[in-house]
């Protein structure tokens, strides 16, 4: 009898499957995982169109985020990093909170990232 209830509420209200929420659950995350590298291709892309070099002689490490009142670096990461901060210092709280958040591993910025954006940036072009 509690087997035939818990399948009726199943069928009834499919919201409540534990299939159902789980998947929910997992395009919410490739949504979410979409929107934070969507910033960083369009980076790549704005540079490429603009035929700007991405990085500089310091592009390593963790990017150094800017302070409220804090005008500028006191030292130049680089134009994809310039670019990052510039965004963030102008509002992008989707990308600040992916900057700030994220493991030093899982920022998408590093030049190795870079250089497999930009080549699959080219794929999609040649296609």
């Amino acid at each position: 009898v509690e087997a035939g209830k818990a399948f009726l509420a199943c069928h009834n209200s499919p919201a409540k499957d534990v299939a159902n929420q789980l998947e929910t659950k997992r395009l919410e995350k490739i949504a979410e995982n979409r929107g934070r590298i969507g910033r960083i291709i369009d980076c790549i892309v704005f540079l490429g169109r603009q035929n700007i070099p991405l990085r500089g002689h310091r592009d390593f490490g963790a990017l150094s985020l800017p302070e409220h009142d804090e005008a500028s670096s006191p030292v130049n990461q680089g134009n994809f990093r310039e670019l990052l901060r510039f965004l963030v210092q102008s509002g992008d709280k989707a990308l600040q909170n992916h900057l700030e958040a994220s493991s030093s591993r899982a920022t998408y910025i590093s030049s190795r990232t870079q250089n497999e954006l930009i080549g699959c940036c080219g794929d999609e072009v040649l296609a």
